[in-house]
């Protein structure tokens, strides 16, 4: 499962990674696949001692046992992951280095500081989030700052299996969610070479993960704090075949154009997690890496006007939402002055003809009253004959009813 491969390419290697100290530390990046057993996974690891993070998402009808992995932190990943125009449920690769110097800075800081505030002075933790594959050279050098190690855990399934789940969830296209299946997969595979990691079979979990456990120790070397035999309970309740719905194997795609690159990324990536890395496979893994990036540009370059136009949208409806906001402050000022002005007419001592009319002329002038509206609202006024801004001014400011139409904001577009 575990075989030295050489350095990570440099073009992985994270802008934001400093010269990394002795790691006293150690969490264990569980980085796979949407749907692939992640979950599963981790909340394993949680129950041998490896420490979860502070702030769990709470589970949810598609994960009824839990997430076991930080809220704050998956907001961040998706937040960063706008940052490129981009989301979970993209294919399209995640380049970091496009993303200029300060900012990448400022994302590295809140990085390094979120994992101070969920997991403390932890010796051994879990750090989890299928966004991690798209993201590892990013977090793997927030770790090495912090003078935290790495051990990677990623959990392969068949791609058939997480396109069936993807469809009855959110309702992705096979396509997508094959592609997806790809991109993630293979970024993942390719930023972690070289490193201290176990590929871990999802059905070898299911069906023994007594025996996929003591591998998972073996190979990475890691001691757990809590024994097996005081655990194993609480992992049988976890590990329950009720919680599978979808038993497929990969030939079962019928992606078009993504099918035959799925079949052999996951023969290759589920060969590894029985027998072990073998070298010579990488070369394959690259080959449907590059052909994966290359239908990703071609779909950028189709994509581009379309995500431009959004983004332009996106702008101008906070720019309005903005101004009608401030709009709505200048108008609430405005009629704060005049109902104080009215409210200041009352006791002056003058016929209350004379004082009714200086009212009136004064609401007219403010331009406060919407007359159509007021009649509208105002059944009795409408009924009486009496002019809406005569009657706002003698009665209407001082009986609380409003003027014109409360404004109402345009919603900003999520981006």
């Amino acid at each position: 499962m575990f075989e030295t491969a050489g350095d990570p390419p440099a073009d992985l290697r994270s802008s934001t990674a400093a010269t990394p100290t002795v790691a006293t530390r150690t969490t264990l990046v569980v980085a796979g696949m949407h749907r692939s057993g992640t979950s599963l996974v981790a909340g394993v690891l949680a129950a041998l001692g490896a420490t979860a993070p502070k702030t769990l998402m709470p589970p949810t009808a598609s994960n009824p046992a839990g997430y076991w992995e930080s809220e704050p932190i998956v907001q961040f990943n998706e937040r960063l992951l706008r940052s490129a125009l981009t989301s979970w449920s993209d294919w399209l690769p995640f380049d970091m280095a496009a993303m200029p110097r300060p900012e990448q800075a400022a994302f590295a800081k809140l990085a390094g500081d979120l994992i101070a505030a969920e997991f403390g002075a932890q010796q051994l933790f879990t750090l989890k989030d299928p966004r991690l594959c798209r993201l590892l050279p990013f977090w793997l050098g927030v770790l090495a700052r912090a003078g935290i190690g790495a051990a990677i855990v990623l959990p392969i399934r068949s791609p058939a299996e997480v396109v069936a789940s993807l469809a009855a969830r959110d309702r992705l296209p096979s396509a997508d969610a094959t592609l997806l299946w790809l991109r993630h997969v293979l970024d993942a595979e390719r930023a972690s070479r070289g490193r201290r990691r176990v590929f871990l079979a999802f059905d070898r979990v299911v069906a023994d993960w007594r025996g996929a456990l003591a591998e998972l120790q073996a190979r990475l070397g890691i001691e757990w704090p809590v024994e097996l035999g005081r655990t194993g309970p609480s992992i049988d309740a976890l590990v329950q075949a009720s919680h599978r719905h979808h038993h497929l194997p990969a030939e079962a795609l019928d992606s078009p154009t993504a099918r035959e690159w799925a079949i052999g990324a996951y023969e290759i990536l589920q060969r590894w997690a029985e027998q072990g890395e073998n070298p010579r496979d990488c070369r394959a893994l690259d080959s449907i890496r590059q052909d994966v990036d290359r239908h990703a540009a071609l779909a950028r370059e189709l994509l581009a006007p379309f995500q431009a136009a959004m983004a332009e949208l996106a702008r101008e409806r906070q720019a309005r939402l903005t101004a009608e906001r401030t709009l709505a402050e200048l108008s609430a000022i405005h009629d704060q002055t005049v109902k104080t002005l009215l409210a200041a007419y009352d006791p002056l001592s003058l016929p209350a003809r004379t004082r009714h009319a200086l009212l009136e002329r004064l609401v007219e002038g403010s331009g406060l009253v919407d007359e159509p509206w007021y009649l509208q609202q105002n059944a009795d006024v409408a009924g009486a004959r009496m002019k809406p801004a005569r009657h706002f001014a003698v009665f209407g400011h001082r009986e609380g009813r409003r003027p014109r139409r409360p404004p109402c904001f345009t919603r900003p577009l999520a981006t």
